[in-house]
């Protein structure tokens, strides 16, 4: 009976055990032109510009379709000097709301979490907030006026669901119509998934205590 038992705690054990693992993904926002920092990938920013990273894919839209790359001189220090010397950023014109979306899809079921760093070559504050959730949803804020130099971290997991397009949104707070982000890292960890090996090794040992009633 305890040999049972015994074999039994093993094989659920395996069964618990998982064929996908966590990710992490680190994007530094840029022009292409300068250095990207290290462990980064580097995203090259445009309107539109679409890059798959680790199997997920990352999409960037605005409300007024004006993102650009910048790499002027560092202004802040939330970051290495590599990540936030350049960034994507909407137009500076004085006309307030406008938002940069990072859209994400190829998730899994599972968690996530996010730092986002934010930088601009400018002395003002420029505060932006941070929102994130489904696409076409209520988004939930994850940052209120969120200042040049800093960078948002979402503070623990955020649930998220396979097949789901998400949006993290950075919008702007300061009356001018600058949104601006310089790198983004994304840790996502799946629900755990047994794996073939653990089933075939289930249906093993249920045969092996049959045979032995």
């Amino acid at each position: 009976m305890y040999r049972k038992c015994l074999l039994l705690s093993l094989a659920l054990g395996a069964f618990a055990s998982t064929s996908t693992q966590a990710a992490i993904v680190k994007l530094d926002f840029g022009t292409g032109a300068t250095n990207v920092e290290t462990g980064y990938s580097q995203f090259v920013v445009s309107e539109g510009a679409m890059d798959t990273i680790s199997g997920y894919t990352f999409t960037l839209q605005s409300r007024d379709a004006d993102i650009v790359a910048s790499n002027k001189s560092l202004a802040g220090a939330a970051a290495p000097q590599d990540l936030n010397y350049d960034y994507a950023a909407t137009t500076f014109n004085g006309v307030g709301g406008n938002y940069i979306s990072i859209l994400i899809t190829g998730l899994p079921d599972g968690t996530l979490d996010f730092t986002a760093y934010f930088d601009y070559n400018s002395g003002f504050n420029l505060p932006q907030d941070v929102l994130f959730g489904v696409q076409g949803e209520t988004l939930d804020l994850i940052a209120d006026n969120a200042f040049r130099g800093t960078s948002v971290s979402t503070g623990s997991p955020i649930n998220i669901t396979a097949g789901e397009t998400y949006e993290l949104r950075i919008l702007e707070q300061g009356n001018a119509n600058l949104a601006y982000i310089s790198g983004l890292d994304l840790d996502v960890v799946p629900i755990p998934e047994p794996t073939s090996t653990a089933l075939i090794g289930l249906a093993g040992l249920s045969l092996i205590l049959r045979r032995k009633r």
